[in-house]
């Protein structure tokens, strides 16, 4: 079994950067598909690298993350994930 990474976004700034995506990554283990995290513009990076959305199992979302007043921030902005889900749902 090969492991395989592909990094759809490497953009971390809160600004949109011209040509990036914001961070995401995509593991692929043998025939199995996980998607770690789903910066802005994710879902478009992820059909972009030829990927499918019926082999996705799982986005796994890292909730560490802080605003840049070091205060948490809620898991509220939930466009892209549920843009995955939406699209495994047409597969």
């Amino acid at each position: 079994m090969t492991t395989e990474l592909v990094l759809l976004g490497t953009a971390g700034a809160p600004l949109p950067c011209p040509g990036r995506a914001g961070i995401s990554s995509v593991v692929i283990a043998g025939e199995r598909i996980f998607v770690i995290d789903c910066g802005r513009g994710s879902p478009s990076g992820f059909a972009g690298a030829g990927l499918s959305f019926a082999r996705l199992e799982a986005v796994l979302l890292t909730l560490g993350k802080k605003s840049f007043d070091g205060r948490r921030r809620p898991l509220t902005d939930l466009d892209d994930r549920r843009h995955f889900l939406w699209r495994t749902r047409l597969q």
